[in-house]
């Protein structure tokens, strides 16, 4: 309403014809209608098809676009409007980024065919200038370090015959307009360069890159506040840095309130004076912890209390703590499992989790193999599970140079062993021996000429390890062994 009313006082005052605004000839970044200009009568008839008393009242009316001389001028109807494409942003490598600037192709488009022999002119307001239709143009993003946020204005002028068209285009209007969205997936580069605040999960926090033009070629300039104050005001962030007062004394008791970040919080006291929340409802957030969910870095409290089993950085491990509900005030607790074996469904880091590993596990003799992720054959699941395999696939393991139990055999004790092991041959060897890990890469290979002999396994790290025995007419069945 108000900018309708100052545009009909405009026609009243200076002679506008008519009102009828297209969107496509509105630009906001020039909008100023309390800006004054000179009153010196030289019509333009803007995009708009309004006649304004001089470019100065079309451009802060918000018209980008006119032609000189009276609407009534049918000659030169034809309304010519821009196309700015980002190329790319380049600059210094060093952190914090000293340089940097924002490249731009520019072409233009008109309502109406032109004549053949067209004077072009573009003035980038960098100190550049073209006369070509196409030109490339660069603009200052990063200088000595401080991030260049004022716009530049470009201006291109056509003379078709006795016809001048202008439109006006602002690079990085980001003054102008200040607005609230959620940058949380725009990558500004790896750069350390502070950008300014911004809005990220509905909270108003500082944000760093090298340039406010995203490598989606989008200009984001606008998004940003050139303080905490600002944004918090025009966004209603759910952070305020300025209400973090850690000198405050807040009780020990627990009344939950969820913030307007969806963290729960023990109670409203340290949730405005520890974490600056602007926001909170009372109880806790609604949270369901599900099977499988990594539990590194929460914290369950210094008690020894053993919580159960889950996910640690990728790996099936005990849990201890005072309860499943986390220092953060979530539930945790359906990501627990009551044993190893039913955590075994989740999907680990590695092929061998030394947690899982139990000499004294009683599990059935029944003979149901399985196939370890070592390529090892198990008898059955619980002996794969207690032996550190993390998965398996249902039947033996198809090693064609693997004998028959009832072939030769390698005795080993002690099994777990802790630093030295004992092998016996039921024949006397001549070949070799070698140890391998969990992957069947080869640690420690030795010649023997011997039926018995004692091996020093200390520098071995922790683990289900394999030796196998052979010489030039035996291939020995391989044996598994525990280091401590």
């Amino acid at each position: 309403m108000k900018a309708t009313l100052l545009l009909s006082l405009f026609a009243v005052f200076f002679g506008l014809n008519s009102f009828s605004q297209e969107p496509i000839c509105f630009d906001p970044c020039f909008y100023e209608p309390e800006s004054s200009c000179f009153f010196l009568f030289d019509p333009v008839c803007g995009c708009d098809g309004v006649e304004y008393s001089n470019s100065c009242f079309a451009l802060i009316s918000g018209v980008p676009s006119w032609s000189y001389g009276p609407c009534s001028n049918t000659l030169c109807d034809a309304v010519v409007t821009i196309q700015a494409d980002f190329q790319g942003s380049i600059g210094t490598d060093d952190e914090p980024q000293s340089y940097a600037e924002d490249e731009y192709c520019f072409s233009f488009n008109s309502s109406a065919e032109l004549g053949p022999d067209l004077d072009v002119h573009w003035d980038f307001g960098n100190d550049q200038t073209s006369e070509e239709a196409n030109p490339c143009s660069s603009f200052v993003s990063v200088l000595d370090g401080v991030p260049q946020n004022d716009p530049y204005h470009v201006i291109l002028t056509i003379t078709d015959g006795d016809c001048i068209y202008t439109n006006n285009l602002l690079i990085n209007c980001g003054n102008q307009i200040q607005e609230c969205i959620d940058l949380e997936s725009v990558d500004f580069g790896d750069c350390e360069m502070a950008l300014g605040i911004g809005l990220i999960n509905n909270s108003c926090v500082a944000i760093s890159g090298c340039s406010t033009t995203g490598f989606d070629g989008v200009d984001y300039s606008s998004y940003f506040f050139s303080d905490f104050e600002q944004c918090n005001l025009e966004c209603g962030s759910c952070i305020d840095p300025s209400l973090i007062d850690l000198t405050a004394i807040c009780p020990t008791v627990v009344i939950p309130v969820c913030g307007c970040n969806g963290i729960t919080y023990n109670n409203s006291c340290e949730a405005e004076n520890f974490y600056g929340v602007t926001s909170y409802t009372e109880g806790t957030c609604e949270f369901q912890s599900e099977p499988c969910d990594d539990l590194a870095g929460i914290d369950f409290g210094f008690c020894d209390m053993i919580l159960g089993v889950g996910i640690v950085n990728g790996m099936c491990s005990y849990v201890s703590g005072c309860s499943t509900t986390g220092a953060d005030g979530l539930d945790y607790s359906g990501a627990f499992f009551t044993d190893m074996y039913s955590c075994t469904d989740c999907a680990q880091n590695d092929c061998f989790n030394p947690n899982q590993v139990d000499p004294n596990a009683a599990c059935d003799t029944e003979f149901n193999p399985v196939c370890g992720c070592d390529s090892i054959t198990y008898s059955n699941d619980c002996e794969a599970v207690n032996s550190g395999v993390t998965s398996w696939e249902l039947g033996e393991c198809l090693i064609d140079n693997i004998l028959d139990f009832n072939e030769l055999e390698i005795g080993i004790y002690p099994n777990p062993v802790d630093q030295y092991i004992n092998i016996e041959l039921k024949h006397k060897l001549h070949g070799s021996c070698s140890i391998k890990n969990n992957l069947c890469q080869e640690i420690i290979k030795f010649e023997i000429n011997d039926s018995k002999f004692k091996l020093d396994l200390s520098s071995l790290k922790t683990g289900i390890y394999i030796i196998e025995c052979s010489d030039k007419n035996t291939q020995y069945k391989r044996q598994r062994f525990f280091k401590k």
